[in-house]
């Protein structure tokens, strides 16, 4: 059941508005069975949503809720914006297959990929 919600959350769940407070979370799913997927299951996991047509990749969390006995109530489930993270590792993984000087692919990298693209054609090759 929402029980509150950020402003921020109807760019991903555009049907959650004041009238959601008390409704079940996947009433206001809009049929995202994705996302209704990642919920059901309660496992912190990646998620990327289309917003005006730009992917953004959230990571959703989830933060057990407990009453004075100890029992769980619910979750609070946050979704956090990891645009900045999923760009620095495209980065780092450039980096880290292309020489600083050359700007050409490394040796470990190059061998790579011209090892897979062979390997499909069924050819062997040697390296020295």
């Amino acid at each position: 059941m929402i029980v509150d919600f950020n402003q921020g959350m109807r760019k991903v769940i555009p049907l959650l508005d004041e009238h959601s407070i008390g409704k079940s979370i996947t009433s206001v799913l809009n049929g995202n069975q994705r996302l209704r997927g990642i919920i059901d299951l309660k496992q912190d996991s990646d998620f990327n949503c289309s917003l005006n047509g730009d992917m953004v990749p959230y990571h959703i969390g989830f933060s057990p809720v407990f009453n004075q006995n100890n029992l769980s109530i619910g979750h609070i489930i946050t979704f956090t914006d990891v645009t900045e993270r999923v760009l620095m590792l495209e980065k780092l993984k450039q980096l880290a297959s292309l020489d600083g000087l050359t700007q050409l692919l490394n040796g470990h990298n190059a061998c790579w990929k011209y090892c897979k693209g062979t390997h499909s054609g069924r050819r062997s090759i040697g390296v020295l």
